[in-house]
This record gives C-alpha cells, structure tokens and sequence, in this order.
C-alpha cells in the first residue's frame, strides 16, 4: 500500500482559512502538532499542494530544522528558504518538499528576491545566502547590468569585519529577513513552511518570533510543524525556547495550533477506515475495528502495520485484492509502531542493514558517498542498493537528488530516511561504543569529501569528533562553528560553540584559550552582557600576563577600554586606553595603536578633554591612512568633528564630518554612514540650522529602519525631538521623546531610555509641569542604578536639582546640584561640572544670596571658557544680568544684558531670546522707560506663545501689569492681571525667574481696583512663600530667602502689616 493522503479535511480546513486571511493582507502564523508519525508533514504536503492549485501567484518555500545539527546549527531553516527564494530550489524538488511548478515560480522570482535584499537586506549575504551564487545566477538571469546589480557586487566584495566590528547586531538581521519577504510579498504572497521545529535552533525561533510580530499586513502566512511532547520535555534543563514563542503567539493571534494528536483521537478509526479504502480489499468490518483497536488510528503505525503484515504474509492478495490470511494472529502482532519497525529493519539483510546504520550516524539525512568512503565500498553500487532495494522495495529511505561542492566538483548523492523513527532506531540499537569509531569514520569521511570546504560544516564535524572522543578535532571545528555562528550573529550560538571548546581546552593551553576568549567575550559585548564580558576579560588580562606576552595584553586592555567606553565609564576607559598606549614596544601593529588612540579620543571626549581628545584623534587618523585602515579612518574624522564642534570651529567639524561620510559611503559602510549623518544632524543643530538637521536624522532614521537597526532607530527619533523642541514645538517635540522611550524599551537600550526620560523631564519642566519634571528624573536616576553610568548619572543629578530649583525645593536642589559638580570632578566631566555650577547661581541667586550666586555663575563660565564651549556664552550673561538685576545693581545689569543679546546672534535660541526681552522689560521698568518694558514684554510674549508655554505668559501678563499700573492705567493692569490669575487658579507659577513677584504684583493690581480678591492674593502667596522657606533648614540660607528677595520680604511686610491692622481693628 503507497502512503497517501487520508482524510483530515477538517485541519485543511483550518489551514486554508489562515491561508486565506494571510493572502487578503492579515500575515500570520500557525502550527500543526503532533507526535512522530502522527501525519504533520503528509498533512502539510497536501496543504501546499491544493493551495497552490488555487493561487497560481502563491510561492512557498519550506526550511527543515535537522535532527542532529540543527539545534545549533544558526537559522538552518531560514537558510533554506531564503535559498529557495533566490532560486536554490533542486534540492527541495529532490526531496519533493515543493513541487515542479512551485520551482518554476520560485526560480521566477530571483529578480524579485535580488533586488529586495539589495535594497532592504544588504546584510543577509554571507549570511542567509552566498553573495559569490547569488551574483552568478542574478548575472545569467538579468540581460542588462542594472545599477543594483553593481550594488550587490559591491556588497559581495566588500572586505569583511572582523567578529565585533561590524556594528551589526541580532536585531539587524531580523529585521532585514522580515524587510525582504515583506517586499517580496508585495509582489507574491508567500506560504514559509517550517518543518521539526522542535529542533530548531535557538536564533531561528528568536527570529520566527520576530518575524510574527513583523508580517500582520503583508501577505505571508508562516506555517510551522513541531512534536508537542519534545517541546514539553525542554532542552537542557531549561524550557525549551519554542514554548514562550507559542505562548505569545497564542496571546497575539489567538488558537494557533492544530494538535493531531487530538484529531487521532477523534478521528482515528475515521484515518483508518480512508486509508483501507485507498486500494482494492474484501477486509471485514472485525478487521477494521481490530486495526483500529491495535494503532489507535495513528497514522504511521498503522501504515507501517500494513506493510509489515503484507511481509509476514497476514494479508495476501487474492484476484488483486487485499483478505485476511489464515496465519493472521493479533497477539502476535508488535503493539506499538517501534516494534512495527523493529521487525522491518530486523528482515534485512546484514550487508543493507549495517548501510543505513552508517546512514544513521549522519543523520535523517545522509550522503552514500559518505556511508561508501566508510565501508570502504564502491559509491555507484552502493547508491544502487540504497535506490532499489532499500528506497523501492523495502521504502525505507527515499533520494533527494545530487549536489556538488562546486560546478563540475565532488558528487554527492543525497538520501534521507523515510521517518526518522527508523533513523533513531538504527542508531539507539548500537553500543556506545560502536557509535564512537562510526562517528569518527563519519566525519573523516566528510572532511576527505569536503576537503578545503570542510569549514563550512563544522556544526556537524564538530558532532562527530566530539562523541568519537578526539578533543583537538573538536575543539577546531567548535571554534569554526562559533565563527560561523558570530558572523550570523546568532549570539547564543556562538557563546554555547566557544564555552563547549573552552571546556575541552586543557588549562595548560593558555595561547588557545586565549584566543577563545577573545572570540566569546567579542559577541558578550555584542550581546550587552556586561558582566559576563567583564569577567573574560578579566581572565584574558591574567592570562596575558601568565605567558608575559604584551601584545596579548594589549589586545585585552583594548577590549577592557572599549567596554568602559560602552557603560560611560570614560574616566577609566581613558586610563586603559592611556595603558595600551604607553607599551609601546608591544604596538607595533599599527592597527592596535590606531585602535587605542581612538578609543581614547572617544573617552576624553566624553570627559570635556578637547584638546586631549583631538591629539588622540589625529594619532589614530595618521595611522590609519597611512595602512589603508578604512573604518579607523572614517571613524576618527568622526571623533576629529565632535571636537572642533565643542571648539566652536564650525568650518573644520563640517570638513571632517563630509570626509567621514564620503569614505564610509565609498567603504558600503552604511552603519558608519549613518553614524556620521547622526554628527551632521548635531552639528547642524548646534548652529541652528534646524531643517539641514532634521534631513540628516531621517536620512539615518530611514538607513537604520532598513538595517533593522531599532536602537539607532530610536537614537534618531530622540534627535528628530530635540530639532522640534529647538524648533519651538513642544508637544511634537515630547510625543518622539515618548516613542524614542518606548522603542528603547523593546531594545534594552538602558542608557538611552535614560536620555529620553531627562528629556521628557526637562521638557516637562519648560511646559511648567515641574511634578511631572520631577518623576521623569527620578526615574532617570533609579535606572541609572543599574548601569551605573557615571555620565548619565551626572547629567540627570544636575536636572534633578535644576527641576527642584524651579520648584522652590532649594534644599533639595542644593544637595543634588553640589553631588553633580562633586561626581562630574570625580569623572572630569568638564562640560557637566560648569552646567550644575551654573544652575547653583541661579538657586543662589532665588534664595537672596547674590554674591554666592555671581561665584558659582563665573566658575561655570570659566570651564566653558577653559573647553572652549562657547555656545552657552549668551545665557551665561543673562544668568548674571538677571542676578544683577535682584540686587540692585541695574546699570551694570543691563549691560550685561546688551551683551548677551550680541552673543545671541552667534547661536539663535528662541527660550533664550524670550528670556532676554522678559530681563530687559524688567529693567526698563525700574529705570521708568515704560513704554520699551511693554515693548520688550510683548516680544517676549509673542514667542512664549508660539512655544505654548502658558506659565511664561502667565508670568508676562503680570509684568505688563505691572507696567500698566505705574502708568497709572488700573483697568489694562487688571486686564492684564486676570489673565495671570486665571492661570494661577490651577498652577503654581514654578519655572519663572520671581514667582512670588507674580503674586505681588496682582495682589498690587487687585488693591489698586479695590477688588476683595486682593487679600485672598496675598494670603496665598504668603501661605506659599512660608511653606517653600520652612523647607530651608540651614538659617543663614532661609533669612536670606525671606528678606534679600524683594517680592518675598514685601509680601511678609504686607501681609504682618495687614495683621497688626486687623488686630488693631479688634482692640
């Protein structure tokens, strides 16, 4: 009896209803379950097969984990399909896994598939597919050389990063696999069979994951097959990784599974009763119910009965039917399908037996060149045996065609067992020593077979020689294989293939198991795992040291700086950095000095050390063009423009930003690219130039969402923010912060979320929401408790301490401003250490204490000086002009303020600009020109107003009544004063520079109206004013807040005053 489809139209069903809403634009996924030989792959067959029938445009390609290397072979699957996809397509034909036709459209669609991953998925070459094939196919299909085929040849022949270097991560390559199917099926939809997902590897069901999150509306439907009891059981002790994906996928897409298991239950006397009916028989009623009854409808075991009762002579054919005989006896039958196949392998002959338990050691699917090399056998008999007698008589494997190493080079001819259960019984049947001399003479049969490509199968060499027992042939292709696996950044892998060859590297061999360390600590860096990267490194520094070989330490200490440098340590990643330098006659490799000098520009840098920076920058650019070391180049220039950038030399940043994206562009580096146009967009920014800004952050933006690359995505988004925000659009400006938060989120990306919730916060405070303010920062602060970076940490301190100045918290913003300057200094963190001095004078100058507020305003200004940051020049002296202004000193305040005006010319800043006309309408008021303070205010109020600040307007709405009523016109003060008091009925006005000079001054407004308001005014703002003083424990500090600032002494002298009255009223 041939195996042929036998009923389940029920799960067809299912399975063309989810065909269906994929097809009509709803991607999905979905599984069917099942133990072995319960019929997944029959049923998958006939799906294929009828789906195709009714969609000629339908293209499926079908990728299949393997029993033995798949596991940790990386993204075997997706290898597969992808090959398929560009037209790798006669081995699957062989096999019979896609039909004829579904060959002819897939080979069809090359062009399609070249030019989706030229366009969206440039890094899947070498990776998923090779680049050398794929430009010799595309070549002899396209007539006419079109501009993407040179780009793809370009990306073929672009040199190789080596293992940490690239940029690339995980998240890239899964993003770029969902890219090119999503671009293919806008032109096909696509049918992803995915086969023994039980086995599949780690980065294959990390990346099935992603792609179900990816295809909701694109025409894909994702079609997996797995054995729910493999997947209950786990791998290793640990949950196995297929069952949180199916979790999610479930929570996402509902019931996504369909369980045969269940269906033979339900329907197994149904399967057996179709499949008797498949060819001419006169069985009874009594024999259906007792197969039915000995299989349980299972469909393996009942085909595999019938077959091996036909051999036993149980059923004979009489006039071409199927009957009983006399000799069948149930009881004698074997009871489960492994006894069923037990038998059928027990009646072979020796000779055909030992065949496939050589077969056996290779896997399901194995090589007869293979099994003949071991058996020391001519290749053209074996195959005929394996082709006649073994596949036609006995069907116990099938062929899956031919392949050759390369065109014209070794043969081998490829066989597979029909089920595995037959694989696994032949080779659980040997001894544990039979099973080791086989899988050496395996795998040196396949490296004689694979010769100078034996590398590309190190997965299944490494199997081999590892239960064969050799160590050193393991260990070699342990390392290949974690390469292999680094180069497709399948991080778990290639941890799991270095950790295995470490384990098996005596202690003694400290050169290799330094260089494994090298290799696993390049991809814990990768990866993020900090600690354990910290801990290789460590023992790569001690390792070093134990053979007394400098350059090895070298090597570390590079890697030693370069991770202080990723979690902002940077004062120590200079001192590495400076380490590696200072052996010198270990550097004689200038690659390895280029690479210390530019992580120490890029430490120094961080730390405020312009000059330093630049000195290491052009160490390492020299370098580089003199031994032609690209990425070193481009990077440096990079590093070169941030710094004339901080130096305010405009001109230079711009020359070597344009160097460093033209030779990155010219290298295909696409990431160092966009990391260039990501210095462009700043650099453009700092100078104001907003639009030329916001081209270089979407230029990168729409670059890093091809590459999959959502970190950098959200570094852009953050960007594009901040561009709003200058712009003076708030709102916009905060929902991208959000949305840069979130997606940091997804990414783990710690230290940017912290970045985004100091913006969000700052921002906050700019709107007047300064509780929200506060929280943002606070919890910028506890996720810094994670990663412990010294730079954020400082930067959010001195936020914090800036949102509790605002606050009228002057305590709390004192000890939070005095630890930012106290860690900056600790981190020499010049740039921090001058902004939290600065915004010390401002809190000096809010309680009254204007001599301490002057101080700290010109140390700050002195280190901005000393670093030559020059753009903050123009704030510096409205700090000063303003705090000149509380004490008196109004002539020598406004100057300052015509100074600050000039430098604003310089660096446009439209909070700033605001600014300064609020300061110069406060000092023509004093100096009794009323009608330039009105002037100045209503400027001011015009940009408060396009900046929707409301607190800012309410604040000038009072100023201008303020102006009003010393000219004597009480109605437009009190016009002007309601529109203040309407704010303040809600709001507190924190944020402004005199909060409790609004109060007083509508309180003044209200008095001068004789409206009973003005009272309640002044009890508010008394109640307010002693609230925020009995916060101030220091004595000195609260006197001088209550008595130097004139708003708050007035308003304690009105309100006693107006007490001694009442009292006196009711005396």
């Amino acid at each position: 009896m041939e195996q042929i489809f036998i009923a389940r139209e029920e799960q067809l069903k299912q399975l063309g209803e989810c065909l269906a809403q994929a097809v009509s634009g709803q991607g999905r996924v979905c599984f069917v379950s099942g133990e072995a030989g319960s019929g997944k792959t029959t049923l998958v067959q006939e799906f294929v097969r009828r789906a195709q029938e009714g969609d000629k445009d339908l293209a499926v390609a079908v990728g299949l984990c393997d029993a033995q290397s798949g596991i940790g072979d990386a993204y075997l699957p997706f290898r597969e399909v992808l090959g398929q996809l560009t037209g790798d397509v006669d081995a699957k034909l062989a096999q019979g896994a896609i039909t004829k036709e579904n060959a002819g459209r897939l080979k069809n669609m090359l062009v399609l598939a070249g030019q989706a991953i030229v366009d969206v998925g440039p890094d899947l070459i070498g990776v998923f597919v090779p680049g050398v094939g794929l430009v010799t196919k595309l070549g002899a299909f396209v007539a006419e050389k079109v501009g993407w085929l040179d780009k793809l040849e370009k990306l073929v022949n672009k040199p190789k990063a080596k293992p940490g270097e690239s940029g690339i991560q995980e998240s890239h390559i899964f993003e770029q696999y969902a890219n090119v199917l999503c671009r293919i099926a806008e032109k096909h939809p696509l049918l992803i069979i995915l086969d023994d997902l039980h086995w599949g590897d780690a980065a294959s069901i990390n990346l099935l994951f992603h792609l179900g999150r990816r295809i909701g509306q694109h025409r894909i439907l994702i079609l997996g097959t797995y054995r729910s009891a493999e997947v209950a059981i786990g791998r290793g002790g640990e949950r196995h990784p297929l069952e949180k994906v199916l979790a999610e996928f479930k929570r996402y897409f509902g019931d996504v599974t369909i369980d045969l298991d269940k269906a033979v239950e339900e329907e197994g006397r149904q399967f057996v009763e179709a499949f008797l009916e498949s060819e001419p028989n006169k069985l009874q009623d009594t024999f259906i119910t007792n197969l039915y009854h000995h299989t349980g409808g299972h469909p393996l075991f009942t085909v595999e009965l019938l077959r091996n009762m036909q051999e036993r002579g149980d059923l004979i054919k009489e006039n071409d039917k199927w009957i009983e005989s006399e000799s069948l006896n149930w009881e004698n039958l074997p009871t489960k399908v492994e006894g069923v196949i037990e038998e059928r392998i027990g009646r072979l002959e020796s000779e055909l037996k030992h065949l496939l338990t050589i077969g056996s050691v290779q896997g399901e699917d194995f090589t007869a060149e293979v099994v003949a090399r071991v058996q020391q056998a001519e290749a053209g008999g074996l195959i005929r045996k394996l082709s006649g007698e073994l596949e036609r008589q006995h069907r116990l494997v099938h062929s899956e065609g031919i392949r050759r190493l390369d065109p014209g080079g070794q043969r081998l001819s490829l066989f597979r067992f029909q089920h595995n259960l037959f694989r696994t019984y032949l080779y659980n049947e040997m001894s544990e020593a039979e099973r080791a001399y086989l899988h050496e003479d395996v795998g040196s049969a396949l490296e004689d077979l694979f010769g100078d490509q034996a590398d590309e199968i190190a997965v299944q060499l490494a199997l081999h020689f590892e239960k064969a027992g050799l160590d050193e042939k393991t260990r070699y292709y342990l390392q290949k294989a974690g390469e292999q696996a680094t180069a497709r950044y399948a991080n778990e892998e290639a941890i799991a293939y270095f950790t295995r060859a470490l384990e098996l590297t005596p202690e003694t061999d400290l050169e290799k198991r330094f260089d494994l360390l090298m290799l696993r600590e390049s991809v814990y860096s990768r990866k993020g795992s900090r600690d354990l990267q910290q801990c290789d490194i460590r023992t790569l520094k001690n390792l070093a040291k134990e053979v007394n070989d400098n350059h090895k330490l070298v090597l570390a200490l590079l890697r030693e700086a370069s991770f202080f440098l990723e979690t902002a340590s940077f004062s120590e990643s200079l001192a590495t950095a400076e380490n590696c330098l200072s052996i010198s006659e270990c550097l004689k490799t200038s690659e390895l000095r280029a690479k210390a000098s530019y992580l120490a520009g890029g430490a120094a840098v961080n730390l405020g050390k312009y000059d330093q920076a630049q000195s290491f920058f052009e160490d390492a650019l020299n370098i580089s063009r003199s031994e032609g070391l690209g990425q070193i180049e481009s990077t440096s220039l990079r590093g070169l423009a941030i710094v004339a950038n901080q130096l305010s030399n405009y001109e230079k940043s711009m020359q070597h930003s344009q160097a460093s994206l033209e030779i990155s562009r010219r290298n295909g580096d696409r990431l160092g690219a966009c990391k260039t146009l990501n210095v462009l967009g700043i650099l453009y920014r700092t100078h104001k130039e907003l639009v030329k800004s916001m081209e270089c952050f979407e230029e990168a933006m729409e670059v890093f969402r091809e590459m999959g690359d959502r970190r950098w995505e959200s570094v852009m988004l953050g960007n594009i923010g901040v561009d709003i925000w200058d712009g003076g659009d708030f709102s916009t400006a905060f929902s991208y912060f959000r949305k840069s938060y979130e997606l940091s989120i997804l990414t783990g990306a710690i230290q940017h979320q912290m970045v985004m919730l100091g913006n969000m916060g700052n921002l906050s405070a700019q709107l007047g929401d300064l509780d929200a303010a506060e929280l943002y920062l606070q919890k910028a602060l506890e996720l810094n408790k994670q990663i412990g970076s010294a730079y954020q940490g400082v930067i959010d301190l001195n936020s914090h301490g800036l949102i509790l100045n605002q606050k009228g918290e002057y305590e709390r913003a004192k000890q939070a401003l005095e630890k930012s300057i106290e860690q900056a200094r600790e981190y020499e963190i010049r740039k921090v250490e001058a902004l939290s001095l600065i915004e010390l004078g401002t809190l000096f100058r809010n309680v009254g204490k204007y001599s301490d507020a002057l101080r700290y305003l010109q140390q700050g200004s002195d280190i901005h000086t000393e670093i030559g940051f020059k753009i903050m020049q123009s704030e510096e002296y409205l700090h000063k002009a303003k705090t000149l202004y509380q004490q008196g000193n109004y002539e020598e305040g406004e100057a300052t303020l015509l100074t600050a005006f000039d430098l604003l010319k310089e660096y446009p800043d439209k909070e700033i600009e605001a600014d300064q006309f609020l300061c110069l309408g406060k000092f023509e008021t004093v100096l009794g020109d009323y009608d330039q303070a009105q002037k100045a205010f209503n400027q001011s109020l015009v940009i408060r107003k396009e900046m929707k600040q409301y607190f800012r307007i309410a604040e000038l709405h009072s100023c201008l009544a303020g102006v009003a009523l010393q000219e004597g016109e009480v109605q437009a003060a009190l016009d002007h004063a309601e529109k203040t008091l309407e704010f303040l009925e809600d709001h507190l006005p924190n944020g402004t520079d005199e909060p409790m000079r609004i109060y007083l001054t509508c309180y003044q407004v209200l008095r001068a109206a004789g409206d009973p308001r003005a009272d309640e005014i002044l009890t508010q703002a008394h109640t307010i004013l002693m609230e925020r003083a009995n916060k101030i424990t220091d004595d000195a500090m609260r006197t001088s807040y209550l008595e130097n600032v004139a708003a708050n002494k007035q308003i304690v002298d009105i309100f006693l005053q107006k007490g001694k009255v009442a009292s006196k009223s009711k005396g």
